[in-house]
């Protein structure tokens, strides 16, 4: 096998064996928590090696504060680029909320549009694999506050968006674990679930008695598993990143 070994800062790599293109992949991440890295190396044929960009995408990825370093549970962080989205505080954390329709519900999977809209494929927490499997993922509730840590007495939180901000009466919000039970399931389906989305939080708010008329309102957080990602632009291959 002759290796093309590239310089440093790139994530791509060249081999060739039997006179057959192949290519090799890198993706780096570093922990938060100890701020070691961990290198993750994929090598797959890709028939259409000729049309293969030399560039590769980089990604924000959350889990990288997991003290395990385990590369099953990062998620690819979704930044949708809607005015629509708001940032909360989870659990101490800044997180990006959708404004969601009432049928979304955590755990659903699917593709996005070019619109962004997501649509939903089917359910974790449905589906026949995760059932076979007796998978313990049940949902964690989280603790809901605006930015800077705030939390009102009032069972209001403050929502900011691009240019304002809205309040949220008596968020409630959910996710999906983090358990060994579900970064397993992840890997399980990896392959029939390919860059597909993942609602993986989800906010319901009741109706605001001081506000008459009011809706419930549902708001989500949508992420790619970033053992479901594979480099789309590589042809039949599909190597992950």
């Amino acid at each position: 096998m002759d290796l093309l070994w590239p310089n440093a800062g790139q994530s791509a790599r060249a081999c060739t064996v039997h006179e057959e293109a192949w290519i090799m992949q890198t993706s780096c991440v570093m922990w938060k928590s100890s701020r070691m890295y961990g290198v993750k190396l994929e090598v797959f044929r890709d028939l259409g090696f000729g049309n293969v960009s030399s560039q590769w995408t980089g990604f924000d990825v959350d889990g990288t504060d997991d003290p395990n370093r385990d590369w099953r549970g990062l998620m690819m962080r979704h930044c949708p680029s809607m005015q629509g989205d708001c940032e909360l505080l989870v659990d101490g954390v800044s997180v990006k909320f959708s404004c969601a329709p009432n049928y979304i519900k955590l755990g659903d999977y699917g593709h996005l549009t070019d619109s962004e809209d997501f649509c939903c494929e089917g359910n974790l927490f449905t589906d026949p694999e995760s059932l076979s499997l007796k998978a313990n993922i049940t949902p964690r509730q989280l603790k809901i506050s605006e930015r800077g840590g705030r939390q009102r007495e009032s069972d209001v939180v403050k929502a900011y968006f691009r240019g304002g901000s809205t309040e949220l009466y008596k968020p409630l919000g959910l996710s999906l674990p983090s358990n060994d039970y579900f970064k397993s399931l992840l890997v399980s389906i990896s392959t029939r679930l390919t860059n597909r989305y993942l609602i993986t939080m989800v906010i319901q708010c009741p109706p605001d008695p001081r506000r008459p008329g009011s809706d419930t309102t549902h708001w989500c957080n949508i992420a790619k598993p970033f053992v479901w990602h594979r480099n789309e632009d590589a042809g039949s291959g599909g190597g992950a990143v």
